[in-house]
């Protein structure tokens, strides 16, 4: 067996105890160089995940105890920290939102602007982030 089960989460969805698929990890580590003064708990955090759901355009994950935490409430992480996806010519095709919960890292989705679903997760050099800095 490999690990992996399939989970209500749609057909492509599954249940893993692995860790962060490479291409994902790599988005959350471009997010947390962003972080500021919280880069190394997130990268810590990142390092740490395990994968609970995974589906072809989000993953959930845990970060088990006792990594630290960072002091942000539920939900999407601080808005600028979230990128857009822009496609070779530059045109804007998605989004990422990463999501924290009770101080830790808990998903990434990859909601899309286009008629297709993504096939894949975006490479880095795909994101782009407004101009705002973190505190």
């Amino acid at each position: 067996m490999d690990g992996t089960t399939s989970n209500e989460g749609g057909p492509d969805a599954a249940v893993t105890s692995a860790g962060l698929p490479e291409d994902v990890r790599r988005i959350l580590v471009a997010v947390a160089e962003r972080s500021g003064e919280h880069r190394d708990v997130l990268v810590r955090q990142i390092t740490r995940a395990v994968v609970t759901e995974n589906a072809r355009t989000w993953v959930y994950f845990s970060v088990p105890d006792p990594v630290a935490r960072v002091p942000w409430s539920d939900g999407f992480i601080p808005l600028a920290l979230n990128p857009s996806v822009v496609d070779a010519s530059g045109e804007p095709t998605g989004t990422i939102y990463v999501w924290v919960e009770d101080g830790r890292l808990s998903g990434v989705e990859h909601p899309w602007f286009t008629d297709e679903a993504p096939t894949q997760w975006p490479s880095v050099d795909m994101l782009v982030w407004d101009q705002v800095s973190i505190s």
